[in-house]
């Protein structure tokens, strides 16, 4: 667009952070009309305006192009900066599904700790460090290793890594609210200066470095966490990300998908990447390549079932198996374990209340169900019943450890 020349069509941010706005200006309104039929969720707020998500606009970034004055469109630079990163990801996306190997831009393993800098003072594995090189060599990607490989360590370390090449500087955890301590575990263990890491809650500290936040507490938040996310260069990573298996139709989903985009980096962590099959794999992948990415993805995935798409992905993500774990077999030991006396308080008390309400219940399931669930909080951990003001509400205070937890390896 030359100087003192007004623009035909404006693109920036709408009201919330999933949405894009498109203002036309006056004499281009019909204009706008047919270019809201290209995309699916598409709102009229004016004959001027339109509002558009921003996963669609990214998806659909070719309708722009029957705009009748293109050279007169402006952008909002950090969405101009979101369609070039969706095109470069495609981009990406296409060559290594089409080659059927990464290993060509992977950093060897041996290289990793050079990647990683001096503030890395963890142990890594050698199957630690394979899934790193290969995850570095992808602008987004996926963990698929089993329960026990490490994936909070892997994902920390991708962080640091980036972070010592100043592509990021926040980290935003999304997970359940188990995962809260292995996060802050792994940072004080791995980092001679560990992040500035805290939970979300209002007020945040905008000056922290990471930020964790439970599934359930995410779509009340959006619109902060994408403002955070993109006052810097930062990095989204979904722990046990298969609660957002249902993709856009569920709750979880929506969220993330909402605020991907908003990422410089994506990361996602699960040892049960597709617990129900093919769409599943859509659904996460979705979230990592959002816009023509997914389309590549979802290309790739036609008419395959679960083995065919985990072969037709594996550029696409890591994985450590139970084997390479090299684990002893499994020895069960049973212990009984004496209550305090507060806590035996506790859960004799419920063991009153509920007693009456199974035997009214003795053909629901479901109420019993909920009635165990109960009664095995109480024994764990009587802090789980705290109702708080609201049911997402985090756990501010914590179990003690155990007495008999290994000691960490040292810091060699």
């Amino acid at each position: 667009m030359t100087s003192g020349q007004v623009p035909s069509l404006r693109v920036e941010f709408g009201d919330t952070v999933m949405t894009a706005r498109l203002r036309a200006d006056r004499g281009y309104e019909a204009d706008l009309r047919r270019l809201a039929l290209r995309f699916r969720s598409s709102i009229q707020r004016s004959p001027s305006t339109m509002d558009v998500e921003i996963d669609d606009l990214l998806t659909n970034l070719v309708a722009l192009a029957a705009w009748p004055a293109i050279q007169s469109v402006t952008w909002d630079p950090q969405l101009a900066a979101l369609a070039a990163d969706s095109a470069a990801d495609a981009q990406t996306v296409a060559r290594r599904l089409d080659s059927g190997d990464a290993s060509e831009d992977e950093v060897r393993p041996w290289g990793i700790p050079d990647r990683l800098g001096p503030n890395w003072v963890g142990n890594l594995t050698g199957f630690q460090r394979r899934d790193i090189s290969k995850l570095l060599a992808l602008r987004h990607g996926a963990n698929f290793s089993v329960p026990g490989a490490g994936k909070t360590r892997v994902g920390l370390a991708i962080f640091e890594a980036l972070r010592h090449a100043g592509r990021v500087q926040r980290l935003l955890i999304v997970g359940p609210k188990s995962c809260y301590d292995a996060w802050h575990d792994e940072n004080e263990e791995c980092l001679a200066e560990p992040l500035q890491m805290g939970i979300f809650a209002r007020p945040f500290d905008p000056a922290a470095d990471a930020l964790i936040i439970n599934y359930e507490r995410l779509e009340g938040a959006l619109n902060e966490l994408g403002a955070w996310l993109a006052d810097r260069p930062s990095m989204l990573l979904l722990d046990e990300a298969h609660r957002m298996k249902l993709g856009a139709e569920g709750t979880y989903g929506a969220a993330c998908l909402a605020l991907g985009p908003r990422a410089k980096h994506r990361l996602i962590l699960t040892g049960t990447p597709a617990p129900n099959g093919v769409k599943d794999l859509e659904n996460l992948f979705s979230f990592v390549w959002p816009g023509h990415g997914r389309q590549k993805v979802i290309q790739a995935l036609a008419g395959g079932d679960l083995a065919e798409a985990s072969r037709v992905l594996k550029p696409l993500f890591s994985r450590t198996t139970k084997t390479e774990l090299g684990l002893p077999p499994a020895t069960t030991t049973l212990r009984q374990l004496a209550m305090p006396p507060l806590h035996q308080e506790i859960y004799q008390a419920l063991l009153g209340r509920f007693s009456g309400r199974v035997a009214d219940a003795a053909d629901d399931l479901q109420a019993i169900g909920k009635i165990v669930v109960y009664m095995l909080m109480a024994a764990t951990s009587p802090a789980l019943l705290s109702v708080g003001t609201t049911r997402y509400e985090p756990l501010m205070y914590q179990v003690p450890r155990s007495q008999s937890r290994t000691a960490p390896p040292s810091r060699r």
